[in-house]
């Protein structure tokens, strides 16, 4: 479904991401993990049509996105749920859910969007008030919030930025089962996390990077945690890791 082949993407001379591939097929939940700066990140805002590679391919279901736009991205199926809360703070709930969606309503009355909206939440298990401004949302519900906008595109793959950062421990659980479900359906999903036991516990295949580059990868199945942060630092690391002091990135 989705394919990134050998991106490339540098600032100021400095490559934050350096000939980097990843793959993920239709009803997959595919990890991608790292440290902070590793470029996960950036690897999903290229897929995204947020930044330009300066190298590099990606298409979805053989057909060329790289380097087009978000317009492009979301027109093959692409949607992101982003570290970065892009709702309009002044504006509705509902109208940011719809906000740029090209939807086919069955007539034209606004009341549809309401109906839309309800089934909506009642398939993803999320339920915010639609009247309600952004500005008055707690950090865990405009979260929420950005998987609905996500969602609403009905996307064939999902990419998920650090999603549950913000959430309970039982809204993280209901968000697993809910980005399981979607898999099922066949929705192929691009999911970078720090947190290694939610990885090991929702994906089938991981993908390791260090510093701009894919050090690793495999059936998630395949690696104990120990494994996966001796390739994201480069060398085995005594227990404790990751320390309570690091969070997650931009990059």
């Amino acid at each position: 479904m989705l394919s990134a082949s050998e991106l490339t993407k540098s600032y100021a001379g400095v490559k934050v991401v350096n000939s980097a591939s990843v793959e993920v097929a239709s009803g997959e939940v595919h990890a991608l993990v790292g440290e902070n700066g590793a470029g996960k990140s950036t690897m999903l805002r290229m897929i995204a049509g947020l930044v330009r590679p300066d190298s590099g391919t990606i298409t979805v279901a053989e057909q060329d996105i790289g380097g087009r736009g978000t317009p492009h991205s979301l027109k093959a199926g692409v949607a992101m749920v982003s570290q970065e809360m892009a709702a309009i703070p002044s504006r509705s709930v509902i109208e940011n859910v719809y906000l740029g969606v090209k939807t086919k309503p069955v007539g034209t009355a606004r009341a549809n969007f309401g109906a839309r909206y309800e089934q909506l939440c009642a398939e993803t298990g999320i339920w915010l008030n639609p009247g309600a401004r952004v500005f008055t949302l707690s950090q865990a519900d405009r979260q929420q919030l950005e998987i609905l906008r996500a969602l609403a595109a009905r996307p064939r793959v999902l990419l998920l930025d650090e999603p549950t950062t913000a959430m309970s421990f039982d809204q993280s659980e209901r968000f697993a089962e809910l980005i399981r479900e979607l898999a099922r359906q066949g929705m192929a999903v691009l999911w970078v996390s720090h947190d290694l036991t939610e990885v090991r516990g929702n994906a089938q295949r991981v993908t390791v990077m260090r510093d701009g580059s894919v050090v690793g990868g495999g059936a998630a199945e395949e690696f104990t945690e120990s494994d996966l942060i001796q390739l994201m630092v480069g060398y085995e690391v005594a227990a404790g890791y990751p320390r309570p002091d690091l969070v997650p990135a931009c990059c």
